[in-house]
């Protein structure tokens, strides 16, 4: 080892490792900073993703009010349809759907995806054809007629993904789940089922 990676390795040196008292005071009294969500965001791995499929077998068996219903059906679909982003979701048309498939251009590169749609999301789809939407959107977060600029649709998909994430974390707590329930979970969780 040369002699500068040694000056460098020294306590208080330029390139030591950082070593945080508190995160040992912590290991000593019995509990990890990353299991009570401490300084990082929450890892899809974190989720416990082998019990997730119970979880949206007890999701899909529940009776919900109008809102959380909306919420379900949002997690279930961007689960079903491999992880599709919510603000693609708010996009969606039934112009996306040829043959049987879900074929858009992503929001955030542009770059088309195309997934089949199965049995699950189909119903969804269903569900809300029957509830008459403006412009032909396939569910009821965007109209066209007050959201005409950019900025005003970017504003109502934030405001309605924290409404739905609310409504998603609520539904966790009820389920008694150990992580928050949100969408970000349904995006990166069906990726590994």
């Amino acid at each position: 080892m040369s002699k500068r990676r040694r000056q460098s390795q020294r306590p208080g040196a330029v390139g030591a490792p950082f070593h945080a008292p508190e995160a040992d005071q912590d290991r000593r009294a019995g509990y990890d900073r990353r299991s009570l969500g401490m300084g990082r965001r929450i890892a899809t791995h974190d989720l416990r993703l082998s019990r997730l499929p119970s979880v949206i077998r007890r999701l899909k068996a529940l009776d919900l009010s109008d809102c959380a219903e909306f919420a379900r059906d949002i997690f279930l679909f961007s689960y079903f349809m491999a992880g599709i982003n919510f603000c693609d979701i708010a996009s969606l048309r039934r112009s996306n759907i040829r043959d049987g498939r879900l074929v858009y251009a992503r929001h955030k590169t542009r770059k088309e995806m195309n997934c089949r749609i199965n049995t699950e999301a189909q119903t969804i789809i269903d569900k809300y054809t029957n509830i008459q939407t403006i412009d032909n959107y396939l569910f009821p977060i965007l109209n066209p007629t007050v959201h005409k600029t950019e900025r005003q649709r970017k504003e109502r998909i934030k405001k309605v993904l924290k409404s739905v994430n609310g409504e998603l974390r609520k539904i966790g707590n009820e389920l008694e789940l150990v992580f928050p329930l949100t969408t970000y979970v349904a995006r990166h969780c069906m990726l590994r089922y």
